[in-house]
């Protein structure tokens, strides 16, 4: 696989990862054993340094046979560490199960996508199409005309345009200039950089291969109208629209994905690969969030992460569900992407119940957990369960198993 790194800048070369090159696949909570002679240490110590959060690394010693040991700590993505080597983070669930995941998670509501995407055989193969299928509809929205608006604007001129500011006048009468305030109808505005820094984004991961020439034609026909500026995941939520950007949605939420996904913000200039994350613990919150927003009958209201304050602590709460008829918390929600039920769950569980002063509190796991227990015994009128939104099989059916098992004889 050959993969290319671009700047900003013209007329540079990019980097080329080696055709061949060393891909080590680990899989979510799966440590795999290598040879010593698979990864120097200088790369291990970049794993350490930069990853140590996301990867777990054992150097080579005589108890583990002289070994290198790597777990992921819940991750999934792509880590490209040079032109030789890299790792691939690999979902213990299937792909097809991670898009539909995400698809709830990021709302990617009025894209039609292709079967192809959820039948991939890898992560980055993946977020590679996704790449392309964000290219080409930018591309399209270009060729369609892309959203202008008016930003306020402040500059000198010889002879008045727009409106002059007079506190400017005033303090310098004597300026040949004259400082005025005036509209400016542009398509450099944050809807449009959001899909440029994207772009850029994606070009310089380092998991992308075949969605490259779209990208790059993509990226050229935005930044023509449109300066390359860093943008945040956070910029593509709660973002206002109309009938003139409303196409925009669908493309930002797209572009949240892969901006929350980035490792790193990248400078002008610097030609390190990135690498892309998925935290799943974060997304199976909020898949199992968004699921029930879908789904819950309308005599229920979910709030999400709510938040509770605790004299000089703040807490927030995963989930609250609320019964919209008696106006009463029915139950507090906290999802744990892990394998087996701790006590410090359930203790951060009853002090949720106890703070909305409802009787009933659940925790949610991917699959049957260690030391599981459909419900645990009372304390002080306040019942914990445990239930599976299993990920293992069809999203669908194990939804609507979960949310039986959430309202219980609520539902009918």
């Amino acid at each position: 696989m050959e993969q290319n790194i671009i700047s900003p800048e013209k007329h540079r070369e990019p980097q080329r990862m080696k055709p061949g090159a060393t891909v080590i696949e680990i899989f979510e909570y799966k440590p795999i054993r290598l040879d010593a002679n698979i990864i120097d240490y200088k790369t291990a110590e970049i794993i350490e340094e930069k990853y140590g959060s996301k990867i777990d690394i054992c150097y080579p010693h005589l108890r583990n046979k002289n070994k290198w040991i790597l777990s992921s700590k819940g991750y999934v993505g792509f880590i490209a560490l040079g032109k030789e080597i890299s790792i691939r983070l690999s979902p213990k669930v299937s792909v097809g199960n991670l898009f539909l995941m995400l698809d709830y998670a990021y709302e990617f509501r009025g894209i039609e996508f292709q079967n192809d995407l959820v039948q991939c055989d890898s992560i980055e193969d993946f977020y590679d199409r996704l790449a392309i299928l964000l290219a080409n509809r930018i591309l399209e929205t270009v060729q369609k005309g892309i959203y202008k608006s008016y930003i306020p604007k402040a500059r000198k001129f010889l002879c008045i345009k727009g409106r002059i500011n007079t506190k400017s006048f005033a303090k310098n009468p004597w300026d040949m200039g004259v400082e005025c305030e005036y509209q400016e109808f542009t398509s450099n505005i944050e809807d449009n950089r959001i899909l440029a820094w994207t772009l850029f984004l994606i070009i310089n991961s380092g998991a992308c291969s075949r969605s490259l020439p779209t990208v790059r034609k993509s990226l050229q026909a935005v930044v023509n109208l449109v300066e390359i500026k860093p943008c945040r995941s956070e910029d593509c939520i709660n973002r206002t629209y109309n009938q003139l950007n409303e196409r925009y949605r669908s493309l930002h939420a797209l572009c949240r994905f892969f901006l929350d996904s980035s490792s790193a913000s990248l400078n002008f200039g610097e030609y390190s690969m990135l690498s892309f994350f998925v935290d799943m613990a974060r997304l199976f919150e909020s898949f199992v969030a968004s699921w029930l927003k879908f789904h819950l009958p309308d005599c229920y209201r979910l709030e999400k992460q709510e938040r509770y304050d605790y004299g000089e602590f703040k807490f927030i709460i995963d989930l609250v569900l609320y019964d919209m008829n008696t106006g009463l918390v029915k139950s507090v929600i906290d999802t744990k992407y892990k394998s087996r039920v701790e006590q410090r769950d359930l203790e951060q569980i009853y002090f949720y119940a106890a703070s909305k002063n409802c009787n009933e509190a659940c925790l949610v796991y991917p699959a049957t957990p260690e030391k599981y227990r459909s419900s645990y015994p009372k304390m002080k009128n306040t019942t914990i369960r445990t239930l599976v939104f299993s990920l293992d099989k069809d999203l669908e059916d194990a939804g609507q198993k979960f949310i039986k098992s959430l309202l219980r004889e609520d539902i009918h």
